[in-house]
């Protein structure tokens, strides 16, 4: 664009024209840059909730996987408590049917029907007498002491005895332990959880973040472009820089020496001629 041009108005129309398609090309580059920056930033924040989504799934799978370690642990041992007191009390059910057995066969040698004492047992007294020492623990009162009719009856209940459960001390106590490790609360409020997302600590900070970015337009109808001119702003006293100052006397060094050599050359031309005529 040459402004000598015969036609001025029409360079500058051109002229005009080309800044008007610079200032276009300007808005345009910028919402674009804005909408892909806009869009990497959204894509960035979603991946991280993903990626935080994950991890505290695997986290609270791996807490549940613990939680039900324990608690089989627990149970395990639990389990073997009873059935350690179960044996316990089939062995010494079994004992007792031996022994009442044995005593049977004596109370009914004795003919002892009813349960007797010591002094029930004496010849002036009436052979067939319960007195208070029924059901004495003293070891020195023989079990055939109870009779036929109670070691019968003793007998035929122990005979027929399915489950020693109900007649072994604390065992409810610990049945009611496993059911409490099988329903652990812990591990149904786990399982139950459908979203783990609100249970991130950065869930939120990066919700908001993703809410702002998606409020914000795609487009920018009113943008324009301006022109800000900045006035210079002039300092109060000179600058001086010692590597400026420097700069200027190489400089000027350079064109006095090249200025003399030429004065030199000129004066030197001038002799040859005056010689040569």
């Amino acid at each position: 664009i040459s402004m000598k041009s015969g036609r001025p108005e029409l360079a500058q129309r051109f002229l005009q024209a080309l800044i008007e398609e610079s200032e276009d090309n300007a808005v345009r580059s910028f919402t674009e840059d804005f909408e892909n920056v806009k869009q990497n930033r959204i894509e960035v924040i979603k991946d991280e909730m993903s990626a935080l989504a994950r991890a505290e799934k695997l986290t609270r799978e791996a807490e549940i996987a613990r939680l039900e370690e324990n608690n089989n642990e627990l149970i395990l041992k639990l389990e073997q408590q009873i059935d350690l007191r179960i044996r316990k009390a089939r062995q010494e059910r079994e004992n007792n049917i031996i022994q009442i057995k044995e005593a049977l066969e004596i109370a009914r040698a004795q003919n002892i029907v009813k349960p007797v004492t010591w002094d029930d047992m004496r010849p002036e007294r009436q052979p067939v007498q319960v007195t208070n020492e029924i059901g004495n623990n003293d070891s020195n009162v023989p079990l055939y002491f109870r009779g036929t009719e109670l070691l019968q009856a003793e007998l035929s209940l122990l005979k027929t005895r399915q489950d020693d459960r109900p007649f072994i001390a604390g065992i409810a106590d610990l049945e009611n332990e496993i059911i409490k490790a099988k329903n652990d609360p812990r591990i149904v409020s786990l399982k139950a959880r459908t979203n783990d997302l609100p249970h991130i600590e950065k869930f939120a900070s990066l919700q908001r973040q993703l809410s702002l970015l998606q409020e914000q337009p795609d487009r920018f109808e009113n943008t324009r472009f301006v022109i800000v001119n900045q006035p210079a702003s002039i300092p109060p006293g000179p600058i001086r820089s010692p590597m400026l100052i420097v700069a200027i006397s190489v400089v000027v060094s350079g064109f006095l020496a090249l200025l003399l050599a030429l004065i030199l050359a000129s004066v030197r031309s001038g002799d040859q001629q005056k010689a040569e005529a």
